[in-house]
């Protein structure tokens, strides 16, 4: 994840779903990217799906901002 602090998690939710997240920490939020998919059948585009993401740097926001 571009060198920012991330955990990757496989998670089996049910007899037949997986859930492959991406766990992407920017301070001072998380975001999370995350596939659903059958068990044993890893869809192909869910690699390039997670490298997609990127989070660009900005400059402290103002409160003027926030509302």
């Amino acid at each position: 994840m571009k060198g920012k602090p991330a955990k990757a998690v496989t998670i089996s939710a049910g007899e037949n779903t997986v859930i492959d997240g991406r766990f992407l920490y920017v301070k001072p939020r998380i975001y999370e990217l995350i596939v659903l998919h059958r068990r044993g059948l890893v869809p192909h585009f869910q690699q390039q799906f997670f490298d997609s993401f990127s989070v660009p740097r900005l400059g402290p926001v103002e409160n003027s901002q926030l509302t």
